[in-house]
């Protein structure tokens, strides 16, 4: 079996044992876990999800950055709950946007260039 990209290979068995306990948390997130998502559009960026606990703290979770997380585990550990939950979610849902978001921003950037007077690329 291999690792989502977005989750580091574990270097030890206890970082391997840790990866287990999370993904399994966070396969019940918004079911049973108590937690909730929204997904925000309207950004230049690209659509992101806004993940509340049931205490109603709220997390950032943007898909299109190896679904980086505002949460202080995943600043710490590179992967968390709210990260893999969200990746789930979209994976069930096939949410076809992601692309459509990446390619909005290149030609966005590409205009960009074009305006400044720079030279094709």
């Amino acid at each position: 079996m291999t690792l989502p990209f977005y989750i580091p290979a574990p270097k030890t068995v206890q970082e391997a044992l840790q990866q287990a306990r999370v993904n399994e948390r966070a396969a019940v997130l918004f079911t049973t876990g108590g937690y909730s998502w929204e997904r925000v559009t309207g950004c230049q960026a690209g659509p992101w999800y806004r993940v509340t606990g049931p205490d109603g703290q709220t997390y950032n979770v943007d898909p299109l950055l190896n679904y980086k997380c505002s949460c202080l585990f995943r600043k710490e550990h590179k992967f968390c709950k709210h990260g893999i939950a969200v990746a789930k979610l979209e994976a069930e849902n096939a949410v076809p946007d992601a692309w459509d978001a990446i390619a909005c921003a290149a030609d966005r950037i590409e205009r960009e260039v074009r305006e400044a007077g720079f030279a094709e690329f």
